[in-house]
C-alpha cells in the first residue's frame, strides 16, 4: 500500500476513533462544533447512554470465580466460556461498528491509490528520472 494510502487510512481510523469518544458522528468539515453553554455538548448521562456502555453501566468488574488460577492456555476453557467470549466479541464488534469502519477504511484506500501514482510520476519527472522509468 503506498504511503498516501496509509496516511489516509490512518485519518479515517483516528476520526472514527474520535467520534466514537465523543459519542457520535465527527462533524463535517467546515461545520462549527456547539457552544459551550449548550446543553448538547455536555457528555451523556447513565440513562442517555447507548450501545455497550449503557449495558456495562457503572457496575463494579465481578471476580473471578474461586478454584485457584485460570487455565493455562484457552484450549484449557470449556465449552460454556468460547460460547459467552464468542458472544461479547461479537457484540463489541456491532457496538463498535467495525464493519462500517472497515468499509470506510478500504474505499478511502482504494481512492487515495490513483492520487498516488500522479504524485509519483510527478516526483520521477521533477528527480530527472530516465524517460524508460516514467513511461
Amino acid at each position: 500500500m503506498s504511503l498516501i494510502g496509509r496516511l489516509a487510512a490512518w485519518a479515517l481510523v483516528g476520526r472514527a476513533v474520535l467520534a466514537s469518544r465523543r459519542g457520535g458522528d465527527a462533524p463535517l468539515r467546515g461545520a462549527e462544533p456547539p457552544p459551550r453553554g449548550d446543553s448538547r455538548a455536555r457528555e451523556a448521562g447513565p440513562s442517555e447512554r447507548s450501545g455497550a456502555d449503557a449495558e456495562r453501566g457503572d457496575r463494579p468488574v465481578p471476580p473471578q470465580r474461586a478454584g485457584g488460577p485460570g487455565p493455562d492456555s484457552p484450549l484449557d476453557l470449556p465449552k460454556q466460556d468460547w460460547k459467552s467470549t464468542a458472544k461479547r466479541t461479537l457484540k463489541e464488534i456491532k457496538a463498535d461498528r467495525v464493519t462500517l469502519v472497515a468499509a470506510g477504511m478500504a474505499y478511502y484506500a482504494f481512492l487515495a491509490i490513483f492520487p498516488a501514482i500522479i504524485a509519483a510520476v510527478g516526483i520521477l519527472s521533477l528527480i530527472d528520472a530516465p524517460q524508460g522509468t516514467i513511461d
